[in-house]
């Protein structure tokens, strides 16, 4: 296996179903390491609380978000 390889999901989105967070991209790679989901372009969240719109993010396994 070559540990080089990404796994790229077009037009996907992330849901965590306990918290009702999501995040939909045209793009979201799931890095290599495998602990977390780069979105390096534009996306689009929605919380319970409200939604906003931003570019390059990282989200970890416990929907956790930082910059890129």
């Amino acid at each position: 296996i070559d540990k080089n390889l990404k796994t790229t999901f077009y037009n996907a989105q992330l849901e965590s179903k306990t918290t009702g967070k999501r995040i939909v991209s045209k793009e979201i790679i799931w890095n290599k390491n495998g602990t977390t989901f780069s979105i390096p372009g534009k996306y689009y969240a929605k919380t319970p609380k409200g939604q906003a719109r931003g570019k390059g993010i990282k989200v970890d396994l416990d929907f956790v978000v930082s910059l890129l």
